[in-house]
């Protein structure tokens, strides 16, 4: 006889996770050209500058150290190199350009290499020790800029490629130019000094080919290392071992002067645009002439190198620091998530990486129909804030407990880190309210990137606990048209939007945030602070302490970990949404937190990284262990410890490995834990499961970071939290080979049959490191727990198989067959099956601009019998998503996301039909 199945989680929440970085990048390999000084003056020194930058040259490009520059070095250093030069310009009278060699060209023994050149022909092509002339970096930097714009223009399959100049230098720039071919009529070193700093600027902010400037040479002068260093500056990079400086800090009334935007000449558009190149100064212009780049001082953006062994390090820091990048984003928009699903609308989150620490975000809001396709955009959260002026959003931020406004006024240095002077935390506040982007001046909203927005209506309609929540809710009825979309961003922002509009109504930055926001703000490299997915529950708090259930102590709270960004949750109290969000009462702040102490309160427990998204329930509780008769309903947020990572993402022993609870009851906004049997962190939910229905949690169970199963089942016999049987009931690592993968990241499904038993389905698979591949994921489908004992293991359960079989005492389980195979979402059970996806990496197969490299698959089981459905291969369309149910015309669909693309997959059924449906998300 089919057996009924029933669904018994009714606390948690249905969020899908979005993916970690690797799961974005491409796998091309980054290029950098590299344009030496051949100038006379590298002929200073003995032995001379120009034989001891070839030494470096040669070892760099030697990346084996065998003695022998090969083209196999190439895999090593795993950087495309070519090489460029400048040799024998006469003082005056001359078109440079024959003395700028590009890649093809020749002089002598000498020839300049394109990208794909070996590195043993770069080598011999570059020791030969000519040089002579002046130093005209200015234009070369232009040449070089200009050949590598035109070769990523003619090679579209690399488009994703990330690309750089490396300028060697041993001075200033003493040549400059007037029209695009750089005609001169004389030298002079200030107005090449411009010429250095605003070629620089070009090649970053118009082509997006960032700057790496090293002046060599003992000798170099004061001037020129100002002038490498503005250089570096403004070509956007840095030197993370020197301290930044620059006359930017403290003479205001100079910085317009390095500012491109606000130079007197624009930057061009396209390279064969001749009316809008650079012109220097006049010799008889106000100012211009005082104050050249080099005449400022300027530091930490430059590598000085006076010595061999010098330049060796910076080049070693330099290429270290490209070699970084050699999965380079993809430039296109990235679907992170599909949530806040409504009856017309999806709200999807997106981001685009770029080369600063600030990762443009967009919230869009979709139609949505009942037959699964995604409409046109209803609004765009990020287009509506740019177009917002800074000084009209209400942000906030938490302030001694409280909450105040972010202002330049409001926020002292110290909050903001160690070591931040009042001109750096005015800047740190400025970016925040009015963006920091380098693609679109002016955008304000940060990357969502592991978070996920949720929206929240009029309270839920399908909770009936008692008169005073259905007062609530009417209440509140209000909020249906008031809807609104919360989300977090890794600026450290929680944004809430208008739902009908996108429109920002508030923003809010948590205290624990607020020395973060230095990381992209000031020091220009992409961070994660408000990472988790948002969660919000409505829950009885009891704030009159009478004990009496009235509508008034009904509130609606938020809460928000940060996931990969650190160890800590903050709660906020959204209940009333005004009309006007400029008001004193919403919203409103609750707690941040980031340890728990152990029930009896004798040890704390601090979190690991906050991946557990909490879940909300309803407890009955004894808070002094005094007996039944006091205990009270307490609702409150449960989550796990958390998950610390060693170097190679594995989880570290006896961190996170415990769960706890944040009360809302009362005054009882603390947090309590109870440790885990074992010693492994808990990352995922908390499952919590009401089994006799009555609206109160009577079983909790979790995956820990060793694959064990957690179970406490005897809440419902006593009301003492200290007496809670937090035990172990399933622990296949005693059984399995020794290349199980049995990490597990996301929670447990739970279903029961009319027959009471109840099964528990959950997978396994590093999360965190999506393309290891060096063991096999797991799938149980774990049934009716032993009710004391030893835990069950591996060999009580069964391998699920096509044809099934009849229930054994524990399950069954399924081991995936492909190495590298995990299980990437929480599962989905309906109607009498369990789905779940699953990817496994695969780089081999990927194009050099491919994100999302591994292939996805689907699979279908039956709970009663465990017979494997079937396997749905979706492809190499990046990692799925969890499976969700929707209804369409055609029944109920299954439907699934991927980090690949703009691809929607559609599951018909148990019949698993397979079709793709339209979706172009367009940033």
């Amino acid at each position: 006889m089919k057996k009924q199945i029933f669904l018994l989680i009714i606390f948690l929440p249905l969020v899908l996770t979005a993916n970690d970085e690797v799961l974005f990048r491409v796998n091309a390999e980054p290029a950098a050209m590299i344009l030496l000084d051949r100038s006379g003056s590298m002929a200073s020194g003995s032995p001379s500058r120009i034989q001891q930058a070839l030494w470096v040259m040669e070892n760099l490009l030697d990346a084996d150290g065998d003695g022998v520059v090969e083209d196999e070095d190439r895999d090593i250093l795993g950087v495309d190199v070519g090489q460029m030069f400048y040799y024998g310009i006469p003082s005056s009278g001359c078109n440079p350009e024959p003395y700028i060699y590009t890649p093809g060209e020749t002089v002598g023994n000498l020839e300049a290499d394109p990208f794909g050149t070996g590195y043993a022909t770069i080598w011999s092509h570059m020791d030969y020790t000519y040089n002579s002339g002046y130093t005209p970096n200015g234009p070369a930097l232009y040449y070089a800029s200009r050949w590598v714009h035109e070769y990523d223009s003619s090679h579209p399959d690399l488009n994703c490629r990330s690309y750089y100049l490396i300028l060697i230098s041993d001075g200033e720039s003493n040549k400059y130019g007037t029209t695009e071919n750089y005609t001169y009529t004389y030298h002079n070193e200030w107005q090449g000094s411009w010429s250095v700093v605003r070629e620089a600027a070009v090649s970053y902010e118009n082509n997006n080919i960032p700057v790496f400037t090293v002046g060599f040479g003992l000798g170099i002068t004061e001037h020129g290392r100002n002038e490498l260093n503005w250089a570096a500056r403004w070509g956007g990079t840095d030197n993370p071992d020197d301290y930044n400086f620059s006359d930017e800090d403290y003479n205001p009334p100079h910085c317009h002067v390095y500012k491109p935007a606000s130079w007197p000449m624009p930057i061009p558009n396209n390279w064969g645009n001749t009316n809008g190149w650079y012109t220097p100064p006049s010799t008889t212009t106000s100012g211009y002439r005082a104050y050249p780049p080099s005449y400022h001082r300027c530091e930490g953006y430059a590598f000085i190198a006076q010595s061999a062994n010098e330049l060796s390090e910076a080049l070693k820091h330099i290429f270290q620091s490209i070699v970084n990048a050699n999965f380079s984003f993809s430039p296109a928009s990235v679907p992170v998530v599909r949530t806040a699903m409504s009856d017309t609308s999806v709200i999807i989150a997106t981001f685009r990486p770029t080369s600063s620490g600030f990762w443009d975000g967009q919230v869009k809001a979709h139609s949505f129909h009942g037959d699964t396709v995604i409409g046109d955009v209803m609004w765009s959260a990020g287009d509506s804030l740019l177009y917002t002026s800074q000084a009209s959003r209400n942000i906030y931020w938490t302030h001694a407990n409280s909450r105040e406004e972010f202002t330049a006024a409001n926020v002292m240095p110290v909050y903001l880190g160690g070591g931040i002077t009042t001109a750096q935390k005015d800047l740190i506040v400025s970016r925040v309210r009015q963006g920091h982007s380098e693609v679109q001046p002016g955008w304000k909203m940060g990357d969502v990137f592991h978070s996920a927005p949720l929206m929240i209506g009029a309270p839920s309609p399908f909770y009936n606990g008692d008169d005073s929540y259905i007062f609530f809710r009417k209440q509140h009825a209000y909020r249906d048209s008031r809807k609104r979309v919360y989300v977090g961003t890794n600026t450290g922002v929680l944004h809430c939007l208008n739902g009908a509009t996108g429109h920002e109504e508030w923003a809010w930055i948590p205290s624990f945030a607020l020395p973060e926001l230095r990381i992209w703000a000031l020091d220009g490299s992409h961070t994660y602070i408000l990472d988790g997915p948002v969660t919000a529950a409505d829950l009885w708090s009891d704030l009159d302490s009478n004990g009496v259930r009235d509508a008034s102590d009904w509130r609606t709270f938020l809460i928000l970990g940060q996931r990969e960004g650190g160890n800590n949750y903050f709660v906020l109290d959204i209940t009333e949404v005004p009309l006007n969000p400029d008001t004193s009462d919403y919203p409103k702040f609750v707690t941040e937190f980031n340890s728990a102490p152990l029930e009896g309160g004798m040890v704390t427990r601090t979190f690991g990284n906050t991946w557990s998204q909490p879940t909300a329930g309803q407890f009955w509780v004894d808070p002094d262990g005094s007996g039944v008769d006091t205990a009270q309903p307490v609702w409150g947020f449960m989550m796990g410890g958390g998950y610390v990572p060693d170097a190679n993402n594995d989880p570290i022993p006896d961190t996170g490995d415990f769960i706890a609870i944040m009360p809302v009851y009362r005054d009882l906004q603390s947090t309590y834990a109870w440790n885990s049997p074992e010693s492994n962190g808990i990352a995922s939910s908390v499952s919590l499961m009401d089994m006799n229905i009555d609206g109160y949690v009577d079983q909790l169970v979790v995956p820990d970071l060793g694959g064990n199963l957690l179970l406490i089942d005897n809440i419902q016999d006593t009301a003492d939290p200290a007496a809670w049987n937090f035990r172990n009931v399933f622990a296949p690592e005693s059984a399995a080979p020794a290349d199980a993968d049995l990490v597990s990241f996301f929670p447990v499904a739970v279903a029961l049959d009319i027959s009471a038993n109840t099964y528990y389905c959950y997978g396994t698979g590093n999360r965190d490191d999506p393309m290891d591949s060096t063991g096999y994921g797991y799938f149980f489908i774990f049934r009716n727990p032993p009710v004391a004992g030893a835990p069950a293991s591996l060999d009580d359960l069964d391998s699920l198989t096509s044809t099934g079989c009849p229930p054994g005492n524990n399950g069954w389980y399924y081991r995936h067959q492909h190495q590298g195979e995990k299980v990437t979402s929480l599962p989905l059970i309906y109607q009498g099956y369990v789905y779940w996806t699953t990817f496994t990496p695969d780089l081999a197969v990927a194009g050099p601009c491919e994100v999302g490299a591994g292939y996805a698959r689907l699979y279908v089981a039956t709970l009663a019998t465990g017979r494997l459905v079937n396997i749905v291969e979706l492809g190499h369309i990046g990692i799925p998503s969890s499976p969700q149910v929707t209804v369409g015309p055609d029944g109920p669909v299954v439907v699934i996301m991927t980090s690949g693309g703009p691809v929607v997959t559609e599951i018909a059924g148990p019949g698993l039909k397979k079709k793709y449906v339209y979706w172009n998300e367009v940033y």
